[in-house]
């Protein structure tokens, strides 16, 4: 008897639900998807939706058939200090604050850590005025010896051995997406 009273009132709310959605028209269901934050480049090109990975704003790219995330900050024209004037309206690609390098002078490909949550570990590291995603490989971690590491635009030396991930591909997020980036819906 209760099976049956528990499929008439799941029955009935799904009905209800039903009803709902037939009264406004979906309006409300198709209002919220158009709500969506989009990212633009410099071009108005749409990039991708707007989402969140860790707590960082940013956008969600397929490279080469590899989905990774690339985190977005307001724009400072790559010039990250305090002098800086703040663009509420303009975005561009934010770089990994500390990123690990084999070499001794932070050149070459760096290494990801394997903690950095998302579909495919990534950083972004600027080179002059160019933003480069180095995406990590679809492999497991291997024991790698740091000898430099790259925070904000200083490199330090560095002497540690950890798990990382290598990179194993890279992408100029700047040349096909250009700088400033912009939000719209």
């Amino acid at each position: 008897m209760r099976r049956y009273l528990f499929a008439v009132l799941v029955i009935l709310v799904t009905l209800s639900s039903r009803a709902h959605d037939l009264y406004d028209g979906g309006k409300w269901r198709n209002h919220e998807r158009h709500q969506e934050g989009k990212v633009y480049d410099a071009n108005g090109k749409f990039i991708g939706l707007l989402a969140a990975n860790n707590g960082d704003p940013g956008v969600l790219l397929t490279i080469n058939g590899t989905v990774t995330f690339a985190a977005i900050t307001h724009w400072t024209n790559g010039d990250i200090s305090s002098n800086t004037p703040y663009m509420p309206s303009k975005f561009e690609w934010s770089v990994t604050n500390a990123v690990g390098f084999e070499s001794a002078d932070c050149n070459g490909k760096p290494v990801i850590y394997p903690s950095i949550v998302g579909p495919r570990p990534s950083v972004v590291v600027r080179e002059g005025g160019e933003a480069i995603l180095y995406i990590a490989g679809d492999t497991n971690t291997v024991p790698i010896a740091l000898h430099s590491q790259l925070l904000f635009t200083q490199c330090s030396k560095a002497s540690a051995t950890s798990p990382w991930l290598r990179a194993e591909a890279s992408y100029s997020l700047t040349r096909h997406h250009p700088e400033p980036l912009t939000l719209g819906y």
